[in-house]
């Protein structure tokens, strides 16, 4: 591509040598990894198969074909949907909730953030949000502060009540096997 354009122009994407023409592009996954079944909780396929029962009966109603793509979330005769009429709904989503702006992937944060929070061990965490290495895991997700704040507590609560040296000892006890 041309070197960027000043943030007012619209005009250099259509001379850019690896444009395909507009719309919506699908591309190969980065790594073999990252073809992997999902955990998904038993509310959100009830969920999900609600939604594909109401997709099968609004085609059926419409008359339309249905796409081949297997797509979860398409447009009425099953199409990708467009890259900004999603973001729009992402907004929208956002705005009902009242929800400062974020980009879509922030939620892939915030899910980080919460299993973390929620005792979830990070190399869990890293299955389940692809990564190869558990060190973006651990850059990516924020600990919550109470998380953050029941650590500090235990520390101190530990110095505090003169028991530092038992609870160094058990904890240097687990590490060494057959202790």
């Amino acid at each position: 591509c041309p070197p960027p354009c000043p943030s007012d122009c619209a005009g250099h994407a259509v001379h850019c040598p690896q444009r395909h023409s507009g719309g919506l592009v699908e591309v190969a996954l980065k790594t073999e990894k990252s073809a992997r079944s999902l955990a998904l909780p038993t509310v959100l396929v009830d969920l999900l198969r609600a939604h594909r029962a109401r997709q099968q009966t609004e085609r059926q109603m419409l008359g339309l074909k249905w796409s081949p793509d297997g797509l979860v979330f398409a447009q009425p005769d099953g199409r990708a949907i467009d890259a900004s009429t999603d973001h729009r709904a992402w907004e929208e989503l956002l705005r009902r909730a009242g929800v400062a702006d974020a980009k879509l992937h922030a939620a892939r944060h915030t899910a980080g953030t919460i299993m973390v929070a929620s005792g979830t061990d990070t190399r869990i965490v890293q299955e389940i949000l692809g990564h190869t290495q558990i060190t973006t895991t651990q850059i990516y997700v924020d600990v919550a502060q109470k998380v953050k704040r029941e650590a500090v507590d235990r520390a101190v609560s530990a110095l505090m009540d003169g028991n530092l040296a038992a609870l160094l000892q058990r904890d240097t006890a687990t590490e060494r096997p057959g202790a």
